[in-house]
């Protein structure tokens, strides 16, 4: 299977987006909406652009650059006062995602 079509427009959003995101820091659509929503349009729900499997070495390596990308993005911008006097929710949700973890499995 060839994957570089995929590959190339996964980089060209990246870089479309780095063009627009001085713009985009004014929107309430975040970085992760977008590519969400692009993912969405692009994948099988969508047009069906592109052709992977869902167990693919290619899925894979694109789902943890994606998870690395978020992380980094989004954490120079949380409030750590208001998530310190917050911090119910995020325990809850971190007990949550860990007991769905494989690792925990």
């Amino acid at each position: 299977m060839n994957d570089h079509p995929a590959i190339i427009f996964a980089a060209a959003m990246i870089c479309i987006y780095g063009l627009f995101s001085k713009a985009a820091d004014r929107s309430p659509v975040t970085a992760p909406i977008l590519f969400v929503a692009v993912g969405i349009l692009i994948g099988p729900v969508g047009f069906d652009l592109f052709n992977m499997e869902a167990h693919g070495e290619l899925v894979h390596i694109l789902t943890e650059i994606t998870l690395i990308l978020i992380l980094f993005v989004d954490a120079p911008t949380i409030n750590l006062a208001s998530l310190i006097k917050g911090r119910v929710i995020p325990m809850r949700l971190s007990k949550v995602t860990n007991a769905f973890s494989p690792s925990s499995c």
